[in-house]
Parts: C-alpha cells; sequence; structure tokens
C-alpha cells in the first residue's frame, strides 16, 4: 500500500502526563497518576490500538469538562494525543487534541500544528480507497505546501524544510511535476534552514549550560556572520566574544549606524571586512556591512587627511570585492 511509508511518521510518545475534575492540581503528574494511573497502565500493556483510542478520547473529554486549571487541561491534551497518535482510531481524537493546544499554548503553537498536520497524514495513509486515498493526499500536499510558505515567511527556515520534504513524499505519489516544484522551495532554502537548524540546537545546548563558552561563541559567530543578525549576536557577546575588543565591536555593531563616532565607523568597517575573508556563503553580507560603515564614515568625516585617503582605500577594496567574479 502506498501509504505505508506514511506510517513512519509517527513519532514516540514521552513521557509528561491529572485530581478529580474541578480540582486545581499543584502537581498534573501526580494527580493524573491517581485517577488515571492504573487504567493507563493497563492501555500501555495492551497490543489492541483500539485500547488506546478509547482512552485517549476519555482523556480529550476530561480536559474538555475541566474547569479553571489551564496546566491540567494542556497535560490530558498531551496524554489525549499520544495515545491517540498510536493508532487508526485513535487519530482524530490526537487531532483534535492538537488544536486545542494550539490554542491553549500559544508558545507551542507550531509544534502543534505540525504534530496535527502530521497526524492527518497517517490518516489518510489509512484511507482503503485509492482514489479517494489520493485525492486527500493533493489536498493534504496543498496544506502542507502552504504550512511551509508561511513559515519562510516568518523566517522559520528549518520549520518550513521539514513540512516541504513532507509535501515532497506525498507528492511524489500522485504528482511527479508537483514533486518536483515542492523540491525547488526546498532547495531555495536549504542553507538558510541548515542555519536555522544549527541555531536552535546551539540555543537548546546554550540555555542547559548558560556558561558553556564554545555554545556561546557559536551562536555569536552564526548570529553576526551566517545570519547578519549583530543585534541577537550581541546578547551572547558576555559568553562568547574571544577578547574584550570582539566584545566591544558587538556591541557597537547592534546600535544605530547614526549614533556612532568615526572611531567607532571606522573599527566596524574594518572588522566586517575582516570577517568577508572566511565567511563562506555570507561573504558579500559582510561586505556590504563593511561598504556601509566606511561610507557612513566618509560621510562624516570632513577632513581631508590621511585617514580619509586610506578609508576611501579600504571603501575601493571592498567595492571590488563585490564585484561578480568573472
Amino acid at each position: 500500500m502506498e501509504g505505508g511509508a506514511l506510517r513512519g511518521i509517527v513519532v514516540t510518545a514521552v513521557a509528561m502526563a491529572l485530581l478529580p475534575l474541578g480540582v486545581r492540581a499543584a502537581d498534573p503528574e501526580t494527580a493524573y497518576d491517581r485517577r488515571f494511573g492504573a487504567e493507563a497502565g493497563g492501555v500501555r500493556a495492551s497490543k489492541d490500538r483500539a485500547d488506546d483510542a478509547a482512552f485517549a478520547a476519555k482523556l480529550l473529554k476530561a480536559a474538555d469538562d475541566l474547569q479553571d486549571d489551564p496546566p491540567m487541561k494542556v497535560f490530558l491534551y498531551e496524554k489525549a494525543y499520544w495515545f491517540g497518535i498510536k493508532g487508526p482510531k485513535g487519530r482524530k481524537t490526537a487531532i483534535e487534541a492538537a488544536q486545542r493546544l494550539m490554542r491553549l499554548v500559544p508558545e507551542a503553537k507550531d509544534d502543534w500544528e505540525e504534530k496535527a498536520l502530521m497526524a492527518d497524514f497517517l490518516v489518510v495513509a489509512e484511507i482503503s480507497n485509492k482514489g479517494a486515498r489520493r485525492r486527500a493526499l493533493q489536498r493534504l500536499v496543498t496544506r502542507f505546501v502552504a504550512l511551509a510558505d508561511a513559515r519562510v515567511q516568518a523566517g522559520k527556515f528549518a520549520r518550513a524544510a521539514n513540512l516541504y520534504r513532507e509535501a515532497v513524499r506525498g507528492a511524489s505519489y500522485f504528482d511527479p511535476a508537483r514533486k518536483e516544484a515542492i523540491v525547488a522551495k526546498l532547495k531555495a532554502i536549504s542553507a538558510r534552514a541548515e542555519v536555522d537548524e544549527r541555531v536552535q540546537q546551539l540555543k537548546q545546548r546554550f540555555a542547559v549550560e548558560p556558561t558553556n563558552k564554545a555554545a556561546a561563541a557559536a551562536l555569536v559567530r552564526v548570529y553576526l556572520v551566517d545570519m547578519d543578525d549583530p543585534k541577537t549576536a550581541s546578547a551572547y557577546a558576555d559568553r562568547g566574544a574571544k577578547d574584550e575588543a570582539e566584545k566591544r565591536l558587538l556591541l557597537v555593531a547592534a546600535m544605530k549606524i547614526e549614533t556612532l563616532p568615526e572611531k567607532a565607523l571606522l573599527a566596524l568597517g574594518d572588522w566586517y571586512k575582516g570577517l568577508a575573508g572566511d565567511a563562506g556563503p555570507a561573504k558579500d553580507n559582510m561586505l556590504r556591512r563593511a561598504k556601509t560603515y566606511f561610507e557612513r564614515y566618509l560621510a562624516v568625516h570632513a577632513a581631508e587627511d590621511d585617514a580619509r585617503a586610506l578609508a576611501e582605500v579600504k571603501l575601493g577594496q571592498v567595492i571590488k570585492d563585490l564585484q561578480p567574479q568573472p
């Protein structure tokens, strides 16, 4: 069955997890274990996925009925999702749980929106009629691409890339031409997606180890050079700068250019010019930054002196380096 590969999307359930309804629980996990622990254990031990589906539906209703305890509702909906996603009969419940979590946990909206879409993929894979499955898959691919496009517009390139990849998988079953069009979208953001993924990994590492200088230095580099975002890079200056001089440059680079004195303009022009040397695909961005600082310096430095002449030479070198190579 062509939907067989789609079933591989199911992710491993994580341990999360609830007090009698209507009573606010200080510890959702303890309260969940008290009320549902024994039943949950039996469901996990069962090989019949219908048991998971029935339990997921029970948890969904319990969460819907719960009043004045948002953390507990979130906990229940999460559990309903993970039990429901395990088998065909529970996937619609999983989708409903994910949709509720999108509203209840706005900071995790992207995660739950994508989980709901992945669950839809699994629902489509279970459609027995080939024609109906094909039509449903076409509609689903359209939704994947639309959400991926929205992620690109929001600058969430790693998420967009994952969605495009799933759309490619889906389109490969019914429309080679559409598949190639989606592949083109994926290729167009692949470099940004790689950087985005690296940023997410480094931020997770730094969150766990806030004194990790190597992680901070890597974040400085990726924001400053790869993403051309000195303001965000400066947030990691205390831990990530290699020395006090670089720390000062990072902090100054985050400031508005109109407020900078001549000395700072020259220093930043030289710094960015040097960064361009090993910036790889970001070389032109670094050169354009250098060009902007040298031009600003020449605009505010009225004296016809050696400093101006040297800045003009440096600006000329940068402009030359920005020209397309034969």
